[in-house]
């Protein structure tokens, strides 16, 4: 191979190189600056005479970082190992380029006439002895004798598999991977799923799966289970992202599936636990010490009232139901004052905003950088409770301080309302207008020692109605918006849906689709700021 580069040339003419072959799309544009940096010498340069830590930059770096699939010889390594007998040497050699496999056994993902079993043999020895991050899907009409297959081929190198995402559809798919109990020496990511329709239909099983019990490197695991429940090393977990659904959210009650591995997780530093359909939960727990955890994702106000963690940084109260809206901010509280934690950030979602409780939870959370608020309802109410919240945000004055300033270290604010309404009487946004932008301005502009600029602010209303509803800032407030900005804050308004504002004009509109299907209405999104 001859083909010669002069790297001034290339680099000074060429912003973007594309090499198409098959499917494979390899952007150039940044490797050549990679290689000027490396070539001392102006003179030109042949691939076939480059080094091969040089090609080895080049292929890294062209080869997207997603997943191999090995049934497609068009893509990825594969492809550029077909070029020359150099590179294919090079490339089937070079172990890093094959250890990330994801595997589809769908009808419509994998061509059943092909020896994909020998492919998937190749990128194994290919991979050597790496460690290996594996995806690996079930669709629920794929055959089950080709999954058990290749999952057979994969469960001999059990012992190299580092990051596993596993979505099965057959409850006999968990039985085949049963074998790799106790062989799971490197493991440290989990994400265990199933199908939509297995969550959904599959009988409950009140026999616990050990497959993962024994791992002894695992930190992070994912569970979306529907009648299975996993035993897990709970004790030495970092990271655990709990969804209840199907039979496991209806049969199974907090006391026995959740307070125990609470009281287990001692170690855990995030915790994320989602349950819509969990209808069996009583209010047993109570004061369970997590004393490394920073993260809390819950909607639950008997976990949050349940859990004490003088470490934590950061709560995110997802509602699961609506029973719940008016009980979590009084749950929350009450885990920031017992915890006795210093918050950076919080994320409320759809969380009746009690004016009293709101503004308690702030005073107790001094610390708080990061504020978030989010809505799929809206009624007058809220509405109402905004209107009396905000002005409890503004800076006083007088030099009194960080002491007389509610989270005088907040610098980002976001609120984002989605509201689907179907009838005429629409209730009220107003706190958008003056009220909104007042707190704002009082944030941004007020110089008080050891209170913190408000430095970004993000507004984002979906008003998907039937009837017009008007949402906007208000005639007059663009200016003052794009006043802070100009001056440096980071802000965005912008509204989807509803009737246009004639008196205040966006500056930016375009017609957008919030469901993909073509055949779904099309909403206009106008961007104020």
């Amino acid at each position: 191979m001859s083909i010669e580069l002069n790297f001034d040339k290339v680099i000074e003419e060429m912003k973007e190189w594309e090499v198409s072959k098959g499917n494979m799309i390899i952007d150039l544009s940044s490797i050549f600056a990679n290689l000027r940096k490396r070539e001392k010498s102006k003179q030109p340069a042949f691939i076939n005479e480059m080094p091969t830590e040089i090609l080895l930059d080049i292929f890294s770096q062209a080869i997207p970082s997603s997943a191999i699939n090995p049934f497609n010889t068009i893509a990825g390594p594969w492809a550029l190992s077909k070029v020359c007998k150099n590179w294919n040497s090079i490339i089937t050699t070079y172990a890093p380029l094959w250890t990330n496999i994801t595997i589809d056994t769908s009808p419509n993902a994998i061509d059943v006439s092909k020896p994909y079993g020998k492919r998937l043999l190749d990128v194994l020895k290919h991979s050597q002895d790496q460690p290996l991050s594996i995806r690996f899907v079930e669709g629920k009409d794929s055959v089950p004798s080709d999954t058990h297959m290749l999952l057979h081929i994969l469960m001999k190198h059990a012992p190299r598999w580092k990051n596993l995402d596993f979505t099965f559809s057959n409850p006999e798919t968990i039985a085949v991977l049963d074998a790799v109990r106790g062989r799971l020496d490197s493991l440290e990511s989990l994400k265990v799923s199933g199908s939509p329709g297995i969550n959904a239909d599959m009988p409950w099983s009140a026999t616990p799966c050990r497959i993962f019990a024994d791992a002894p490197k695992l930190r992070s695991v994912n569970v979306s289970l529907g009648g299975f429940t996993l035993e897990l090393p709970f004790a030495q977990l970092k990271s655990f992202n709990d969804h209840w659904r199907g039979a496991r959210a209806r049969e199974m009650s907090i006391p026995e599936g959740i307070s125990k591995y609470l009281q287990e997780m001692g170690q855990v530093e995030e915790y994320k636990f989602h349950g819509r359909e969990l209808e069996n939960v009583t209010h047993t727990m109570d004061h369970i010490r997590l004393p490394f955890l920073r993260a809390l994702y819950a909607g639950d106000p008997r976990i949050l009232r349940s859990i004490v963690a003088p470490k934590l940084e950061e709560v995110h109260v997802q509602l699961f139901n609506k029973e719940f809206r008016e009980a979590n901010l009084s749950a929350l509280l009450l885990q920031i004052e017992r915890s006795g934690c210093s918050l950076r950030k919080i994320t409320l979602g759809d969380c009746i905003p009690v004016v009293n409780e709101f503004i308690s939870i702030l005073r107790a959370s001094p610390t708080l950088e990061e504020l978030t608020l989010t809505f799929t309802g809206w009624n007058d109410r809220v509405n109402s409770c905004f209107l009396e919240i905000l002005p409890s945000l503004h800076i006083k004055g007088g030099g009194e301080g960080e002491g007389g300033v509610l989270v005088p270290h907040l610098t980002k604010l976001n609120v984002i309302v989605q509201h689907k309404h179907k009838s005429r009487s629409v209730p009220s946004m107003s706190f958008l207008k003056d009220t909104l932008i007042e707190a704002v301005e009082n944030r941004r502009n007020h110089q008080v020692a050891g209170v913190a600029k408000l430095a970004n602010v993000q507004v984002w209303v979906a008003v998907l109605v039937e009837w017009d509803m008007v949402v906007s800032p208000g005639v007059g407030n663009v200016e003052r918006w794009n006043r802070l900005k100009e001056g440096g804050m980071g802000a965005l308004f912008y509204v989807i849906g509803g009737k246009a504002d004639d008196g205040c004009p966006p500056h930016i509109s375009c017609m957008i689709r919030v469901n993909p299907d073509p055949k779904s209405p099309a909403y206009l999104q106008r961007q104020y700021v």
